[in-house]
């Protein structure tokens, strides 16, 4: 069958991503803040003010010793400094901040041997607008990562392991990318 000649311009739309979710190495720590702005609705006639919850916005900072050697599976913070000189296509970034991850403690909880597999996560899109670094005679170099949030920030959990699609053997399926085929509604953090 033969196609028609196409007689327009068609847009198109190009997003750079990651295959894989790298951690970041060396984080010594983050803060992510929500605020909710409130709107004053006050009529002339109203004898209190009246406040209306608006939209929700989201920062942050993260922390981390500052080094330049990327490993296979982990992003050293050089990355994200400087993701805020890339002018051409941005300096966006998808995160995920752990306060659990899978097999482990959380400092300061107690978990019985059921939660162990559980996680707990922040996770949204970002754009960096600010990066530092400290220098100190005889200190580590430490640098500072300031971040927007650019969408919705959710609290997510799981507390059941990603069901991996199995080969006959019972191996789970690899993707040639590295990572796993996820049966439908699951994903790995």
């Amino acid at each position: 069958m033969q196609l028609a000649t196409i007689a327009r311009d068609i847009p198109i739309r190009v997003v750079v991503r990651d295959r894989d979710s790298r951690l970041l190495a060396s984080i010594t720590d983050y803060e992510l803040n929500t605020n909710r702005e409130t709107v004053d609705i006050t009529a002339l006639s109203d004898e209190y003010r009246q406040q209306y919850s608006s939209l929700i916005t989201g920062s942050g900072t993260l922390t981390a010793q500052w080094d330049y050697v990327n490993e296979a599976s982990k992003e050293p913070v050089n990355y994200l400094m400087q993701l805020v000189l890339r002018t051409e296509i941005g300096s966006g970034f998808h995160a995920k901040f752990y306060i659990k991850s899978a097999n482990t403690d959380a400092s300061g909880g107690t978990f019985a041997g059921t939660q162990m597999n559980d996680s707990l996560w922040w996770e949204f899109d970002a754009i960096v607008t600010n990066s530092a670094t400290s220098f100190a005679p005889s200190d580590i170099i430490v640098s500072r990562i300031d971040f927007v949030a650019t969408g919705a920030i959710r609290l997510r959990a799981r507390t059941t392991a990603g069901r991996r699609l199995l080969q006959e053997n019972g191996d789970p399926l690899k993707l040639e990318q590295g990572g796993y085929y996820l049966l439908e509604g699951d994903e790995l953090p």
